[in-house]
């Protein structure tokens, strides 16, 4: 729980400061692919994959917003919305993890 509540914090003041639901799932699913190719040990996981990560990153933030969207007459554009973030959230975890595995493979060559 240590390790987690260590990455909580700064994830959160991340999210606090950047005020983006877009931007902050973004950089939250791209670094916690990275997390996931790269293959390091599990304390580096919980405290930056479930603690930085999962405060960073905000599911129920744009769902809600999503919802506003809708309940403001807009259901087109929060199905592009949802669309969108899970779209892009999937393709940024991707090259995360890619980009991880390729960097795991270089450093074992060396």
């Amino acid at each position: 729980m240590i390790l987690i509540a260590a990455g909580v914090v700064p994830g959160v003041l991340l999210r606090w400061q950047l005020d983006n639901y877009v931007l902050v799932n973004i950089v939250g699913t791209t670094v916690f692919g990275l997390l996931i190719g790269l293959r390091l040990p599990r304390y580096i996981n919980l405290t930056l994959g479930f603690g930085f990560c999962g405060s960073l990153t905000t599911f129920s933030g744009w769902v809600i917003h999503c919802l506003d969207l809708i309940f403001s007459g807009k259901p087109i554009e929060a199905l592009f919305y949802f669309c969108l973030l899970i779209t892009l959230g999937l393709s940024v975890a991707l090259l995360g993890f890619y980009l991880g595995k390729l960097i795991r493979l270089v450093m074992l060559s060396q």
